[in-house]
């Protein structure tokens, strides 16, 4: 019983040492994708900004240089985030 106890243990403990690898690579590849992510960002913002003051998919599309396939899912995502508001 006690072996079976101690080798039980020792798996936990190597299944922690993996979990603890996982996350810090993770963390790793979160740091390094937020590095491209900024450059991006404005865009979809200025184009979330014209979505929640009304503006249709059409105009969004040509004022940030987006495709109209990206401005429709900004609009469709204000119009849920913001339609309880």
């Amino acid at each position: 019983m006690q072996r079976e106890v101690y080798q039980l243990r020792c798996e936990v403990d190597e299944l922690r040492t993996e979990v603890l690898a996982a996350r810090e690579d993770f963390r790793q590849q979160s740091r390094q994708s937020t590095g491209s992510a900024p450059a991006a960002a404005p865009l979809y913002n200025d184009a979330m900004q014209m979505a929640i003051q009304g503006h249709d998919a059409t105009t969004i599309a040509h004022h940030c240089g987006i495709a109209r396939a990206e401005a429709d899912l900004v609009v469709a995502l204000a119009r849920n985030r913001y339609e309880g508001v």
